[in-house]
């Protein structure tokens, strides 16, 4: 149950977004010693970004980032037969996939769940966006550690900051996801600029954070809660 379009399906930028999702992603989960990471691949399955907690966890040395691919990092581990084989961009825009795996590079080996969107720029699939972190042995990670990790707030008070939020609100906050401009956001709801502004202000302070990155991984955690919630009910 995924219904967002990926926060990378810009109408600007183009490829680009492949190769810096920093521009919207600034910092997020780029710290060496984390659990979680961000990557992205292009439709050859070619890195184009991973985040510098991907790299710890696979053991990837920066000489080697050049023109690594995805199967590249893939142990032969049994979880991985499915990944190796499968066709990835058949998904469908907004819809999610949710798997385990091992990835590792030489000695170094992590098993990971992963969290994968297509990225669209127009009506064309240029790649894939990656959001993962570490499962712990020998029991599965729970979701809420990702969140703790991420924001540093228990998956509860995520969900009731959020929830503090006027539907008016959350459309600012998906259009901000999606990469828009204030102006752009506000034409698309036929909105004053001001009026826009005095949202995007509220809707920080309710949820106590300043900065667009920090926005933009808020809105993917609350999905990524949700999606665990629906699962379970």
């Amino acid at each position: 149950m995924c219904s967002d379009q990926p926060i990378l399906s810009l109408d600007t930028q183009l490829r680009v977004a492949l190769s810096s999702p920093l521009t919207l992603l600034s910092g997020f989960f780029d710290a060496k010693n984390c659990d979680a990471f961000v990557l992205t691949y292009d439709t050859k399955r070619v890195i184009r970004y991973s985040s510098g907690s991907l790299m710890s966890l696979c053991g990837i040395p920066k000489s080697r980032l050049n023109n690594i691919s995805l199967n590249d990092i893939l142990t032969d581990h049994p979880w991985n037969h499915t990944i190796k084989s499968e066709n990835e961009f058949l998904l469908q825009p907004g819809e999610c996939q949710h798997e385990v795996c091992e990835i590792g590079f030489g000695e170094v080996r992590s098993q990971v769940a992963l969290r994968r969107q297509i990225v669209v720029v127009g009506t064309e699939v240029v790649g894939i966006l990656c959001f993962g972190w570490k499962l712990e042995e020998p029991k599965i990670q729970c979701e809420e550690s990702i969140i703790t990790h991420a924001l540093g707030i228990s998956e509860s008070t995520l969900l009731e900051r959020w929830s503090k939020l006027t539907q008016a609100e959350i459309q600012v906050i998906d259009g901000i996801a999606q990469g828009h401009l204030n102006k752009t956001i506000a034409r698309n709801l036929s909105l004053s600029m001001r009026t826009i502004e005095a949202r995007r202000s509220r809707m920080m302070k309710k949820l106590g954070i300043s900065s667009v990155p920090e926005l933009v991984r808020y809105h993917l955690l609350v999905k990524q809660a949700l999606e665990s919630k629906a699962k379970s009910s």
